[in-house]
């Protein structure tokens, strides 16, 4: 039987029915998530006070320079992103410690469809996050953002950097197989996750940095994605407008070289660990 589109999203929506049943049985989880994402929301609203005085004052051509706001969007950015780095790696970890990767790549339905299905899965519910980051800068903090006028381009931006991000995490999982980094941490999530906390200018503006160091967020998407949708939520403004439609442009840039590559990257992993049968023991 071919694997036509409707079969692959007929299985992507029973596993997404497994996933929400599980997710329904263990509400604990979903309550401290919920909470976990509350304290966060705290904490930076908090050390926003503290440096009310200092860091403010860089932070003027975002909105009327509140750092919490500005933070905030960074985390929003940072929900999405981090699940496109890490979600198939992570998974093709779990996979082959609990001995099932060898059985999956056997099954009709193969390792990629369920990564696919793991990592849109991670991103529902990474979107959530982000509307819940919303609901309490807004509701509970009393923060301001244009979302009304740019709803659909913030939905263009995260979605440009989910993308952008998930051509690079499926060359992290081709490191699991060609560089056997089979536990603990590889090269390429570590290298763009350290830059996505240091540089990406999610926490501080880069340009706090000195000049060798600042020129590395150019490199990486996660730069672009949070410039765009603080420029949309903090300035209202829209994609005709040069400071959103540059940013948008390169992430647009980075998914049609990073994917493409990651992609190429994944299936040349499989088909090396499918020749060997190396994925059932340590390599």
């Amino acid at each position: 039987m071919k694997k036509t589109l409707k079969w692959r999203l007929d299985l992507w929506w029973i596993l997404f029915s497994y996933a929400m049943k599980l997710k329904g049985r263990f509400r604990i989880a979903a309550i401290l998530s919920l909470v976990s994402a509350v304290f966060s929301a705290c904490i930076y609203f908090f050390v926003s006070k503290v440096v009310v005085g200092g860091t403010n004052s860089l932070i003027g051509g975002y909105g009327s320079g509140d750092y919490f706001a500005y933070v905030l969007a960074g985390m929003m950015i940072t929900a999405v992103v981090s699940v496109g780095l890490t979600m198939t790696l992570s998974t093709m970890r779990e996979l082959f410690w609990a001995n099932k990767l060898e059985a999956m790549l056997m099954t009709k339905m193969g390792v990629g469809t369920y990564l696919a299905s793991a990592m849109i899965l991670s991103f529902i519910y990474a979107s959530l996050n982000i509307l819940l980051f919303l609901g309490i800068g807004v509701a509970i903090f009393g923060t301001s953002f244009h979302v009304g006028q740019g709803g659909l381009l913030v939905v263009l931006i995260i979605l440009l950097s989910s993308f952008a991000v998930s051509g690079i995490g499926l060359m992290a999982t081709g490191a699991f197989v060609f560089m056997g980094a089979k536990l603990g941490s590889e090269p390429v999530t570590w290298i763009f996750l350290t830059l996505q906390g240091f540089v990406a200018g999610i926490y501080f503006p880069p340009t706090l940095l000195p000049p060798p160091v600042n020129y590395l967020s150019g490199l990486i998407p996660q730069s672009f994605g949070v410039e765009a949708l603080r420029q949309v939520l903090l300035n209202g403004r829209g994609l005709t407008d040069q400071a959103v439609l540059l940013p948008v442009l390169s992430l647009f840039a980075y998914c049609l070289i990073s994917f493409p590559v990651g992609l190429m990257t994944f299936k040349a992993a499989m088909r090396r660990v499918e020749s060997r049968g190396s994925l059932g023991r340590w390599v």
